[in-house]
């Protein structure tokens, strides 16, 4: 069955799917990904002169699409991804009666996470961790109650810290839509305790958030925006092992939300 029949049941109300560079290796087996792509797509990658960046756009394209796939049960030719008014990809479907869910995907590294989710708006961000002068970007995006937290940490696990709280600011701003536009300052999460805790200006909406590790050495962040009579969620974990094969993923769970739980099957 599809995540989204179980959607219904009120048992899964999002999907998380994961992929890494192995797929695209040897270079060969590009060809199966390229065809995937749509027209606007291969414009994009034609122009693209890094070979690591042009791998991220190449996976993050093919596994929006076979989530998407995975999640409705509608074949992957049926669904287009385009930009909003606001810029972020939006799904659509060629097909009849299908409501396409929210979505959004990250990439750093050889990592490439997609989530989807049919109950408000979704976000997701993924970061490679690695050696940075922390305190200076804190100063500059933190609010106070996080830099005061990232302060308290042990030399060792401040990068740990910070990439955290970056990449659920990251999950957020993309959830909202605004990007940018939204000071990180104004998205205030405290990551000290197992339970994420966080406080914003925006009306109206529930934020439900998941800290987690896709692969070793990397953070990820899942970001659900929601009306505030919704019902606790579930989300599920895929990995994809090849073009539209998705197995069941057991990424390590950092930290949630107190709604929010994670099912690895």
């Amino acid at each position: 069955n599809s995540a989204v029949s179980s959607d219904r049941q009120g048992l899964v109300r999002a999907g998380v799917y994961l992929a890494d560079a192995s797929l695209l290796a040897p270079p060969g087996d590009e060809a199966e990904f390229l065809a995937q792509l749509t027209v606007a797509d291969r414009a994009s990658i034609d122009v693209i002169r890094s070979d690591k960046r042009r791998r991220q756009f190449l996976l993050s394209r093919v596994l929006a699409r076979a989530a998407l796939a995975h999640w409705s049960g509608v074949a992957v030719e049926a669904w287009r991804i385009v930009p909003d008014e606001r810029g972020r990809p939006f799904a659509r479907a060629s097909v009849d009666n299908v409501v396409a869910p929210s979505l959004s995907w990250s990439h750093s590294g050889d990592q490439v996470v997609c989530a989807v989710s049919a109950t408000g708006e979704v976000g997701v961000d993924v970061e490679l961790i690695r050696p940075r002068d922390v305190q200076r970007l804190a100063r500059a995006v933190f609010d106070a109650r996080e830099r005061a937290t990232l302060a308290s940490q042990p030399p060792a696990t401040q990068a740990d810290t910070f990439y955290r709280l970056w990449t659920l600011k990251e999950a957020c701003s993309k959830a909202l839509g605004t990007g940018l536009a939204t000071p990180f300052r104004q998205l205030v999460f405290d990551v000290h305790a197992r339970r994420i805790q966080f406080q914003s200006a925006a009306p109206g909406e529930r934020g439900e958030f998941l800290s987690f590790a896709p692969a070793p050495g990397t953070v990820a962040a899942l970001a659900l925006l929601l009306p505030v009579t919704s019902d606790p969620l579930t989300v599920r974990f895929h990995f994809m092992t090849a073009f539209e094969r998705m197995d069941i993923a057991r990424p390590e769970i950092l930290s949630g939300t107190s709604a929010i739980a994670s099912a690895a099957g």
